[in-house]
């Protein structure tokens, strides 16, 4: 799996062009949001999101690219999906950077409680 994609919200299809990003976001410069990139990139979406019908792929997963999108709403969706499914991967969201936005957030606070993380809240 393509993590680093996942991790910069490349492949949930929400970034179209650079034009998408909010004004001050550090991604238009970077390599992964030109625009042949993000073309390739949605290509493999298409073909993850086609093996998704015959394959498991984590909630936890497709949560962390929206939040490399700030999609929050789906974000959340998939996240209470992982925790219902109890997906091992949900550990991460006390340390994986694409959540630091969210921390503060009493849903995501609530989240991290009911997983079991102390004190998440307070990490920067």
């Amino acid at each position: 799996m393509a993590f680093s994609p996942l991790g910069r919200g490349l492949l949930a299809g929400g970034i179209r062009s650079r034009d998408d990003l909010a004004k001050g976001d550090w991604r238009p410069g970077a390599p992964e949001f030109q625009p042949e990139t993000l073309r390739r990139r949605r290509q493999f979406l298409a073909r993850l999101e086609e093996a998704a019908t015959r394959q498991y792929v984590s909630p936890y997963r497709i949560a962390t690219v929206d939040a490399g999108l700030g999609d929050t709403e789906r974000m959340f969706e998939k996240l209470e999906e992982a925790f219902t499914l109890r997906a091992r991967s949900m550990a991460w969201i006390r340390v994986a950077k694409e959540y630091l936005p969210y921390r503060e957030v009493p849903r995501f606070l609530s989240l991290a409680k009911r997983i079991g993380i102390p004190g998440i809240g307070a990490m920067k």
